[in-house]
């Protein structure tokens, strides 16, 4: 009897190590299909679209010498910070899943509109600079946006197990 517990136990955990990594490879997926969606989006747009952007680019870019560095870091990180709150929040829900993985497809889509305009605002120095603009905060956030929808979906898919019941 002991024996059978133990091998049903092993099968679930099993089967739910299997749930959790087909929606972890769905969301990397989803994630890699929000980038491509951003860079086709940028290669299609007309060329005054792209002038324009190229401009905001530009702009962007150029720092001038009365900037208070660290206003803008403690509105990027109030922004960022209040982004993580609301999809904490939309998690304990079922219907917010749906609005966090859109939420996250977004991400994905952003951040390729980015790479590709300044890409083709810079030329090769873009790569260089899409590096340094993602590497130190965007990835991070990243990180955390992507471990707080995996727990989100996970936590609302054992929600509506349990309701089903």
């Amino acid at each position: 009897m002991k024996m059978v517990l133990k091998n049903k136990a092993k099968f679930k955990l099993k089967f739910d190590v299997l749930n959790k990594k087909t929606y972890f490879i769905f969301l990397i997926s989803l994630f890699v299909i929000g980038l491509t969606s951003g860079i086709i989006f940028f290669i299609l747009l007309n060329n005054t679209g792209k002038e324009e952007i190229v401009n905001n680019v530009n702009s962007y870019f150029t720092l001038s010498d009365n900037y208070n560095y660290l206003n803008i870091l403690l509105d990027s990180f109030k922004n960022n910070f209040s982004n993580v709150i609301l999809l904490w929040l939309l998690g304990i829900s079922v219907i917010g899943i749906f609005i966090i993985i859109f939420l996250y497809f977004i991400e994905g889509f952003s951040i390729g509109f980015i790479i590709s305009s300044i890409f083709y605002s810079f030329k090769y120095k873009g790569i260089v600079g899409s590096i340094l603009y993602l590497f130190p905060s965007k990835l991070l956030y990243l990180l955390i946006i992507f471990i707080l929808t995996f727990f989100a979906g996970i936590f609302s898919f054992n929600l509506i197990k349990n309701i089903i019941k």
